[in-house]
């Protein structure tokens, strides 16, 4: 925005003094609206990015797992405070934190709070079908005070205080899982 007040006022003044008032309106209105269309530009670019991105995560992690059993206890996994890892627990599909053959699933509690991640082996659970909607993208009237959120279908039994979660589900960054260092 300041970019944009910055642009404008140069040409105003500039254009003015050397074309008289009305060139330098005209000069400004130019800018501005080249401003304008740079800034739709850019918003939709990075809307068709962010739908790229969205059909992409949601064909490649489509599926709900039921736990049969939990992770063993060298298994990548992290767990909110107080938070176990329980047979007969629904667990969602998850991107992965390395390229080791295990799957890894974000388990939920019904405020869309992630309670635990954790790689499983392929025997450790059962696929259970296709996911209601994406966890990493969810709306952001859900985000906020979770009011207006209807509650996860899918759910980790864990009881965890909500300030005690992970948080809403995020990307991987990296060594980066909820935002927490993961080795």
């Amino acid at each position: 925005m300041i970019v944009i007040v910055a642009a404008v006022s140069s040409t105003w003044l500039i254009v003015r003094v050397k074309y008289g008032v009305a060139m330098g309106l005209l000069a400004s209105f130019g800018v501005a609206f080249a401003c304008a269309c740079a800034i739709v530009a850019f918003y939709r670019a990075s809307g068709r990015r962010f739908q790229a991105e969205y059909k992409a995560l949601s064909e490649q992690y489509s599926s709900i797992y039921r736990v049969v059993s939990p992770p063993s206890s060298n298994a990548p996994a992290m767990k909110a405070d107080g938070a176990e890892i329980y047979a007969d627990d629904y667990g969602w599909d998850a991107e992965p934190l390395h390229n080791d053959g295990l799957v890894y699933l974000h388990g939920l509690s019904s405020e869309w709070l992630v309670l635990w991640y954790a790689g499983f082996r392929p025997d450790q659970i059962e696929k259970i079908g296709p996911k209601p909607r994406l966890q990493y993208y969810l709306p952001y009237a859900w985000i906020g005070t979770g009011t207006n959120a209807p509650p996860c279908p899918y759910t980790a039994t864990a009881q965890v205080p909500k300030m005690a979660t992970l948080g809403h589900p995020t990307r991987n960054l990296g060594k980066y899982v909820q935002g927490r260092r993961m080795d």
